[in-house]
């Protein structure tokens, strides 16, 4: 939940920037100061960035470990279709005669 918090800080955070930055722009003065604040845009988008996928991966991981854990697995037993059939038949109620010649 801590993770979430920095998101949404950080989602903040780059709003209030992006409104200075609009503020400066509609002055028409591009000076050193819109430079700075782009490059901490752009590092901001980045950080962002690194923690949605360090959430994203952090959630895979917990849902995969969740699904292991509810999930028991289960061998698979192939059979060949002659014995899928002598099943079928005995269940009919078929009586199976062994070394007939």
């Amino acid at each position: 939940m801590n993770i979430y918090k920095s998101i949404s800080d950080e989602a903040e955070k780059l709003a209030a920037e992006a409104k200075t930055l609009e503020k400066i722009a509609s002055r028409q003065q591009l000076c050193v100061e819109v430079v700075e604040l782009l490059a901490n845009v752009r590092q901001r988008l980045n950080v962002l960035t690194h923690m949605n996928d360090e959430a994203s991966t952090g959630m895979k991981e917990e849902a995969d470990a969740d699904a292991i854990k509810r999930k028991p697995k289960r061998t698979i037993h192939t059979m060949s279709q002659g014995e899928r059939i002598k099943r079928r038949l005995v269940k009919r109620g078929a009586i199976l005669v062994r070394g007939y010649m």
